[in-house]
């Protein structure tokens, strides 16, 4: 996306869809009220968006074999969590997100609200698909926590009838928050950046108050630490955006940058003291809108919006697993189980580095700081297939059967045997020879 850390309020996406004819995202000028795109204007039935490509959709994608999120399945799938995505809404006619989803709310400008499930921009639904997507037979992709539910909390609808990419005032994402805690989601994921350097005192106050209210509540908020391009030039990559900058203040707030492939920092992403872990950022795969021109059921995502949902997904996975540990004790075990850097930690760039959902499940952690509760070891792996009873009841059941073939055999024999007073019988070809 262009350069938007000025606009209007200083409300943006942190990141956009990837065009697959170019790298960069559509965007454009900002709107002061949003308003109903028409149909022809959503991002699915944008030619530049293009078709994702028919040959990768049964391939898992490099985000899944670079964290291999999949193994933590065994541990926890993030059942029985609600996840609030606040974001452009969340699409309910994907399969591989239906099962999970919500109703959730909508406080997008613009009448009618169609609701939560609605999203003509796409950015919600990638979201929400790294977060929870289910396995799908014929579909490589899915989401880190497949059994956690969705809340999408709709606070923009990201596009207007020019196919602009709109905003709404930094309240509304504060607002949002405290929404979705109402609504009891346990996890909130925002994946929309409000510049600090257009904020108002009464607003900054407003993210405080929302983050002090995640803590009283155990939610954890995991906010995207956005990308340069959305940043006032004269700020630097460092850290301005809101929610994210409260990390460093706030055990209910985690700030999330992003990778590439390389593993090294995604050149867009905002980085500085709050950084807490990074995810991939590059060529993101997951769940998208399969309608219009060039809908399909997944696309491409850059930025730091997409880095967020990782580690959403892993707060999940520890929140269903560990439901008694503390906001704290979650915040330190992601730290601390993360791929670090060869540097100093926190490095100013990467956090504590790459998120490892895996590791933060069943890491024993030994000397935590005297001002976090002692961290309890992990539960035991799911237990193997009992073999031994299986062998025992197949041994119980041979046994049954024989022993009634025995008495099936007794009953033809012992009758016969009395007949002929137990003498040996004769054969009958013996019989007619003599």
């Amino acid at each position: 996306m262009r350069n938007c850390g000025r606009v209007w309020l200083g409300i943006s996406m942190a990141a956009g869809l990837v065009l697959l004819s170019q790298p960069a995202a559509l965007a454009g000028p900002t709107a002061t009220v949003e308003t109903r795109p028409v149909e022809a204007a959503c991002t699915y039935n944008n030619p530049a968006i293009g078709h994702f490509p028919t040959s990768l959709v049964s391939q898992p994608s490099w985000p899944q074999q670079r964290l291999q999120y999949q193994q933590a399945w065994q541990y926890s799938t993030g059942a029985g969590i609600p996840v609030a995505v606040v974001d452009s809404g969340v699409d309910a006619s994907n399969r591989q997100l239906r099962p999970n989803l919500r109703t959730g709310l909508d406080i997008s400008g613009g009448t009618p609200q169609p609701g939560g499930t609605t999203d003509c921009y796409g950015h919600g639904t990638l979201v929400a698909g790294i977060i929870a997507a289910r396995p799908v037979p014929g579909i490589g992709f899915a989401g880190v926590a497949p059994n956690a539910q969705i809340i999408p909390i709709r606070e923009t609808w990201g596009i207007d009838s020019q196919g602009n990419q709109t905003h709404p005032p930094p309240i509304k994402v504060a607002e949002a928050i405290g929404l979705a805690i109402s609504a009891g989601a346990r996890v909130v994921n925002v994946s929309i950046t409000a510049d600090s350097a257009s904020l108002s005192p009464q607003v900054r106050k407003a993210f405080v108050a929302v983050a002090q209210r995640a803590a009283q509540h155990n939610v954890m908020i995991v906010a995207a630490t956005g990308n340069t391009d959305e940043s006032d030039s004269t700020n630097g990559p460092l850290v301005v955006n809101y929610p994210a900058a409260l990390a460093a203040n706030f055990d209910s707030v985690i700030a999330v940058g992003g990778i590439k492939q390389t593993g090294a920092l995604y050149e867009k992403s905002v980085y500085g003291a709050e950084v807490t872990v990074v995810a991939p950022a590059d060529a993101v795969v997951s769940t998208f809108i399969d309608r219009g021109t060039y809908g399909s059921a997944l696309q491409y995502g850059n930025g730091t919006s997409f880095a967020t949902p990782f580690v959403s997904g892993t707060v999940a996975l520890l929140k269903s697993r560990y439901p008694n540990m503390s906001l704290k004790q979650i915040k330190y075990r992601i730290e601390q189980t993360a791929d670090h850097p060869s540097t100093d930690l926190p490095d100013q760039k990467l956090g504590y580095g790459v998120i490892d959902p895996v590791a933060a499940l069943t890491e024993v952690l030994t000397n935590p700081p005297s001002d976090i509760a002692p961290v309890l070891p992990p539960l035991a792996p799911p237990p193997p297939p009992d073999v031994r009873t299986r062998t025992i009841a197949l041994a119980v059941a041979g046994g049954a059967t024989l022993a009634t073939l025995c008495v099936v055999a007794a009953a033809l024999v012992i009758p016969r045997g009395r007949r002929r007073r137990w003498q040996p019988g004769v054969r009958p070809e013996l019989i007619d020879s003599r």
